[in-house]
């Protein structure tokens, strides 16, 4: 366990991203002192969930079962939900062995062969909270529906839920990418909608199907 945390700890500190005051890495008096004062129990819950292929989420990403950290990446359809990274090739059987220790999402199954896995909460992704749908059929993933969650927002108020996917979409895809209705990809596209009559609003990742 020491090993584990001392290791942690000097990646963090050779991590380009880290702002260090002194540009200088941790010695190994630090590393422990570090660990004597710390509050390592998001350490512990990533050990004990590191099997299961879910821990905590960082600044840049999330970690996966291998502990490596995920990036999300639209450009290459690639977002990451709650530790598992959905891109076009997922399976829900990958999410139902997970949420057998996760209680943000569940997995509703219809007789057609189609099934939903849905947050039963807001999830973070990236800066913004969303409300995710990930659609499935024959096991094989068709898309991912997201709209944002934010108390703020008036519930009638359509527009200021498009303005917040755009500001999403953009940071994830770019500009002028982000505010446009459409993005088209060789692995699928992404649409931002809206519906006057229900001020409902969403953003749509649709995945081609081979």
């Amino acid at each position: 366990m020491h090993e584990t945390i001392c290791k942690t700890f000097v990646e963090i500190s050779e991590d380009p991203h880290v702002i260090k005051l002194d540009n200088s890495k941790l010695t190994k008096d630090e590393i422990n002192e570090a660990i004597e004062t710390a509050d390592l129990s998001f350490l512990d819950r990533r050990l004990h969930l590191k099997e299961w292929g879910h821990s905590p989420m960082s600044r840049w990403g999330e970690f996966n079962r291998n502990g490596d950290l995920l990036m999300s990446n639209l450009k290459e359809g690639k977002l990451v939900v709650e530790g598992i990274e959905v891109s076009k090739d997922t399976k829900l059987t990958v999410f139902e062995k997970f949420l057998t220790i996760n209680t943000s999402l569940e997995v509703r199954k219809r007789q057609n062969g189609k099934a939903t896995v849905g947050s039963l909460k807001p999830i973070q992704l990236g800066n913004k909270k969303f409300a995710v749908r990930i659609l499935f059929e024959n096991n094989n993933i068709q898309g991912i529906r997201l709209k944002v969650s934010d108390p703020s927002i008036n519930e009638w108020d359509y527009e200021e839920k498009l303005s917040q996917h755009g500001e999403w979409l953009t940071e994830q895809i770019g500009y002028p990418e982000g505010i446009l209705s459409e993005n088209v990809f060789e692995w699928g596209k992404i649409t931002q909608w809206y519906d006057q009559r229900s001020s409902g609003a969403g953003i749509s990742i649709l995945y081609f199907q081979s």
